[in-house]
């Protein structure tokens, strides 16, 4: 499936959101801390009119405040796995009150487990639950691109020591994306992009595992 990411950081932390388009037209948002004139512009640059998905890695309030907002104005349905679900009607699930940020609760309208697929482009994206950083945090595998969230990031990991976080659960869900064969580009919610087989190389919490 091709298809083409365009990384999108947003404010307060940093968070990559990332627009995504396929070759039929289908388009999906991930991880949008906030929508605002940023994100608009960038949707109306890439010929956005309509999204098909607004996904949600995780349901830290930096990776999902812009949901509810952005699906107003732009349509698409908001999935998350079903043990974050709870983080999108709370201000404190979300850790939002924790840091002061304003939120205002939203509902889902797709509720995720591991091994879901949904049909997207020309195939289908997978949904890889990664519990550790949150109880319901997931991958998205597409094509050759994997959206590894607060899980992985180039040579490191998410935190686990907030609420909900447990480094045991990490440990396993590092387990299972390191026994994904193939070549995939991976797309964290922070920093820098990185490629999977170097994670599994260099990362100090993958490569001894």
């Amino acid at each position: 499936m091709n298809v083409k990411i365009r990384i999108c950081p947003l404010a307060p932390l940093g968070t990559n959101c990332y627009i995504i388009k396929a070759e039929n037209g289908d388009a999906a948002v991930m991880d949008p801390t906030s929508f605002g004139p940023a994100l608009r512009r960038a949707l109306e640059e890439e010929g956005i009119s309509e999204l098909k998905y607004i996904l949600l890695t995780h349901g830290h309030f930096d990776h999902i405040t812009g949901a509810d907002k952005l699906r107003t104005a732009f349509g698409g349905k908001i999935a998350i796995h079903r043990l974050d679900a709870p983080c999108l009607e709370s201000s404190n699930e979300s850790r939002a009150a924790d840091f002061g940020y304003p939120f205002k609760a939203f509902k889902e309208d797709i509720i995720l487990d591991d091994g879901d697929k949904l049909s997207f482009g020309d195939g289908e994206i997978e949904v890889i639950h990664t519990p550790g950083h949150t109880v319901g945090s997931v991958c998205f595998k597409m094509g050759d691109s994997l959206f590894t969230g607060d899980t992985l990031f180039r040579l490191s990991i998410g935190r686990t020591d907030f609420p909900g976080g447990n480094m045991v659960q990490m440990m396993s869900s590092l387990r299972k994306l390191k026994a994904i064969e193939g070549s995939y580009r991976i797309y964290p919610g922070h920093d820098r992009t990185s490629d999977l087989d170097y994670e599994k190389a260099f990362n100090p919490y993958m490569k001894g595992i």
